[in-house]
């Protein structure tokens, strides 16, 4: 005779009723307390259970709507998600409470009707149940929260794409770190802790220091109101995966441990993380800067003499009334701070050389040189040959038709900024001072203040100062314009002494694409060489009836028809921000927008079928759901560039 019979043979049903009233209870509680604990683990890990994210996907398609409420939408759901299980945990707290008063409850009916030998006996064996029962249902929980950490860890965190990161240092680098570094520094991390609000501050109070005294206090008050916006919102407290948490914790403690082995740095083209022996990037860094023709070092850091002697030339400038008193106080620098000079790795070079990058904006002459640059702006001709842009190349060049016998080419200047003369660049600028936007600007004021630009085209790298001796500093604003001013010179010239005619002749600063007759490619790159000595050029030949020219393909037909695809060179990583990236959802939506627009705009109609399965792959590997990659790409292009080009037949016969 079983436990049961036995007790409803000695003391009747209603004892047994509270037995298995009991029983019932503590089978109750081991499943409760279990799945209590698998909320708590979700909360304290900032995960939510797909009970929960399942009955919240109605609204999903205000956060995929293209307003300025989706992002809104996006953190109220999110906090509510999150209210959803606090609550649920609580009620899972007051449930448990609940049954162990029942069972208290039945213990005490219990004891004034039988020997306490047998209930001590039932409650051995309960308790032997509640932990059989509780570890039972434990391990499927266990499975089920792993599933879920599992399915919150973004994909492109679990495998590479092999294009995302370069190792070319000796050090091999844990699998975890180097996929948490392939992520890429525009990855976004919620803040979990505290938002450093004081140095949002400063930072804030520097630019608002820039603008008009009237506008200042206005600018405070929507830097304030957007601070704390934010703040209420508690968008700072998204949940992200515990593996991305770990991940960064491995990463940062690999990266101190050999910073003083490997640097880690963003390629020159590509968007592709490169890591490579510290040694060795400050030995090619040094080599550049070792010119003794283009570069001299200082033996001091000369930002006080520079910033004081540009002082001085505002002054001149106020005196002369040649700039209104507001103006100059913009002019005028306080605090500058030196440029920094750093360098991208050529990954798509042989030997992987460096490209100099200069973090110019700042320093003591930066807002001077913005000034003399506007100055100069109406000097520089947008002529035929010029394009602004990928589209206004693809507009002008899509469907044209050559002559016969006429072959693609590109041209590119070696070092454009470095090598450019500048005296040269003066020498123009004296020959049409009547175009600059102020004529009665002082031309000798002018040539003092340029040559004070140039001369002071000074930074700082690894703790050493140097100075730019020749050509044009980079991110000096004076740059740009004096060298496109150059480049404008150097192709009326050029073309002018070519002996044939050019049917087509595209020019990008300094990337030039045109078509020549066959066999008088070296006649063209003498003729360019010829300009000056300094501005040399590279030049590059269709290959197999195509040639790549910025972001695009232009292929020729045999019967010399001009079409252009969308393109990207082999080093193209194919990285965008992460769809798990703690960015807006309007970013994220509006990065598949822009390619699909780039990909068909800047591409003829055979080629976009072929772009749209390009597009859906790239997305695919940055995390996209593939639901929200078929619905954008699935909708309607809306034209927002002017079509100058026909649907139908060549748009551009040049014979």
């Amino acid at each position: 005779m079983g436990f049961m019979e036995d007790i409803k043979h000695r003391y009747g049903m209603d004892i047994l009723r509270n037995f298995k009233q009991w029983a019932n209870q503590v089978n109750k509680r081991a499943s409760l307390e279990n799945h209590r604990k698998f909320l708590l683990r979700c909360r304290k890990q900032r995960i939510l259970p797909s009970h929960i994210t399942r009955y919240s996907k109605c609204i999903s398609g205000l956060i995929l709507s293209n307003s300025p409420f989706a992002n809104h939408c996006y953190s109220a759901l999110t906090q509510f998600q999150f209210r959803v299980l606090n609550i649920e945990i609580c009620f899972y707290h007051w449930k448990l409470r609940q049954i162990k008063h029942n069972i208290e409850i039945i213990k005490s009916k219990l004891r004034n009707e039988i020997a306490e030998d047998i209930l001590f006996s039932f409650s051995v064996r309960q308790n032997k149940f509640y932990n059989f029962k509780f570890h039972q249902i434990r391990s499927k929980q266990m499975t089920k929260f792993n599933n879920l950490m599992n399915v919150q860890v973004p994909s492109n965190l679990k495998s590479t794409p092999d294009k995302w990161i370069m190792n070319f240092s000796d050090l091999s680098i844990p699998n975890n770190v180097k996929c948490f570094l392939s992520l890429g520094h525009q990855f976004n991390l919620p803040y979990t802790n505290s938002i450093p609000v004081m140095n949002i501050i400063v930072d804030c109070e520097r630019v608002i220091s820039k603008h008009d005294f009237e506008n200042r206090d206005l600018v405070r008050a929507r830097v304030v109101n957007t601070i704390m916006n934010f703040l209420n919102s508690n968008q700072y407290s998204r949940s992200y995966s515990p593996s991305l948490c770990r991940d960064l914790r491995d990463t940062r403690a690999f990266l101190s441990n050999n910073k003083d082995h490997i640097v880690v740095l963003r390629a020159d083209k590509g968007n592709v993380t490169v890591v490579m022996n510290r040694d060795e990037y400050s030995k090619k860094c040094t080599e550049l800067l070792d010119d003794s023709q283009t570069y001299e070092k200082l033996e001091s850091d000369p930002t006080v003499r520079v910033q004081n002697k540009n002082n001085r030339f505002v002054k001149i400038l106020l005196n002369k009334d040649l700039v209104p008193e507001p103006v100059a106080k913009k002019l005028t620098s306080n605090d500058g701070i030196f440029p920094k000079m750093y360098f991208l790795p050529k990954i798509h070079k042989t030997g992987i050389p460096m490209r100099p990058i200069l973090s110019f904006v700042g320093s003591p002459i930066y807002e001077l040189s913005k000034f003399i640059a506007d100055l100069l702006k109406p000097i520089f001709i947008k002529d035929e040959h010029y394009v602004r842009n990928s589209f206004d190349f693809f507009n002008s060049t899509n469907k044209t038709r050559l002559p016969p016998n006429y072959v693609l080419l590109s041209l590119d200047v070696v070092s454009l900024y470095t090598n450019t003369p500048t005296d040269l660049a003066l020498q123009i600028i004296e020959e049409n001072w009547n175009m600059v936007s102020d004529p009665s600007f002082d031309s000798e004021t002018f040539k003092l203040i340029y040559n004070f630009l140039i001369t002071s085209s000074y930074f700082c790298f690894n703790g050493q100062f140097y100075r730019q001796i020749f050509g044009f500093g980079m991110g000096n604003c004076v740059s740009q314009i004096c060298c496109d001013i150059v480049m404008v010179k150097l192709q009326d010239y050029c073309l002018s002494r070519l002996p044939f005619s050019v049917p087509i002749f595209k020019r990008y600063v300094d990337d030039i694409f045109t078509s020549v007759p066959v066999n008088t490619e070296q006649l063209v790159l003498d003729t360019f060489n010829s300009f000056h000595p300094k501005l040399q050029f590279t030049l590059e030949l269709e290959s197999k009836s195509a040639l790549n020219f910025l972001d695009m393909r232009v292929e020729r037909t045999d019967d010399n028809v001009l079409y252009v695809d969308w393109y990207h060179k082999p080093t193209f990583s194919g990285r965008y921000i992460g769809f798990h990236s703690h960015h807006a959802m309007i970013h994220k939506v509006n990065i598949i927008r822009n390619l699909k627009f780039r990909a068909l705009n800047l591409s003829d109609k055979r080629y976009h079928e072929k772009n749209l399965k390009k597009i859906r792959s790239i997305l695919l590997n940055n995390s996209c759901p593939a639901h929200l990659i078929n619905k954008i790409l699935g909708e309607s292009l809306k034209p927002s560039l002017p079509q100058i080009i026909s649907s139908e037949g060549p748009s551009n016969t040049i014979l």
